[in-house]
C-alpha cells in the first residue's frame, strides 16, 4: 500500500526514534510482523518499557510467551509496571508462582508495582538487591493493605537516582532504615509522611 511503501522508506534511526515513544505492549502489537526488516528492529531495540497497569490477559500472556521464548531478551527491557489484582490477571502473583520475575535481575532499571498484598511486599523489598541495575522503584499499595508495624531493610545502593513509596507505614519505616546510610539519592517524593518521621529521615 501507499503508506506502507513510505513507511519502509524511512531509515532505521527515525523507526527506532519512533520506537522510543511507545509503550512496549502497543510497540510490539503495532509493528510485530508488518515486514521482515521491522522484525529486526524489534528484536535489536533495547528500550522497551513495558506498562501493564490497563492490558488485557490474553495480551498480557503473549508478552511473556515471547519473553520465555527469548523473543524479547530481558536487556532490552528498561522499565516494567505491574499491577496485582483481580481485573489485571494477578501479574505479579503470575509472575512469582511462574519464577518469571527473575528474568528482571539483571537488567531492569525501573520497577513499579501497584496494590501488592503482604505476602508480595514479603518477597519484593528484602531481594530489591537482586535487581543488578534498578535505579527506580515505585510502590504503591491501599491504605491499610499492609501491617504497618513490620520494617524491611533495602539495600541502599541499588538506588540510585528516584525513589518513590506511597500510601502506608510499611514503606515509609523501609525509607528511613534505607536513606540514612544512602548518599546516592537525587530524587525524592514522599507521601503521608509527619514531621517526626521527616525528622527521622533526614
Amino acid at each position: 500500500s501507499f503508506n506502507q511503501t513510505k513507511f519502509e522508506q524511512l531509515p532505521n534511526e527515525i523507526i527506532v526514534e519512533t520506537f522510543d515513544y511507545l509503550e512496549g505492549t502497543d510497540l510490539l502489537f503495532a509493528f510485530n510482523n508488518i515486514n521482515y526488516r521491522t522484525n529486526k528492529l524489534l528484536q535489536s531495540y533495547y528500550r522497551y518499557r513495558f506498562n501493564f497497569q490497563h492490558i488485557k490477559k490474553s495480551k498480557f500472556d503473549r508478552i511473556l510467551q515471547q519473553q520465555k521464548q527469548q523473543q524479547i531478551k530481558s536487556e532490552q527491557i528498561q522499565s516494567l509496571t505491574l499491577v496485582e489484582g483481580d481485573d489485571t490477571c494477578g501479574q505479579l502473583t503470575l509472575l512469582l508462582s511462574l519464577s518469571l520475575i527473575e528474568y528482571y535481575y539483571e537488567h531492569l532499571q525501573s520497577l513499579s508495582l501497584y496494590y501488592m498484598n503482604n505476602d508480595q511486599i514479603e518477597f519484593i523489598l528484602p531481594n530489591l538487591y537482586l535487581f543488578q541495575k534498578l535505579t527506580h522503584i515505585n510502590v504503591h499499595t491501599p491504605p491499610g493493605s499492609v501491617n504497618g508495624t513490620e520494617e524491611w531493610l533495602v539495600e541502599p545502593q541499588i538506588i540510585s537516582s528516584n525513589i518513590t513509596y506511597k500510601y502506608n507505614q510499611l514503606k515509609l519505616q523501609v525509607l528511613t532504615t534505607s536513606f540514612s546510610t544512602s548518599s546516592t539519592i537525587e530524587y525524592l517524593t514522599i507521601d503521608h509522611y509527619d514531621i517526626h518521621q521527616l525528622e527521622q529521615l533526614f
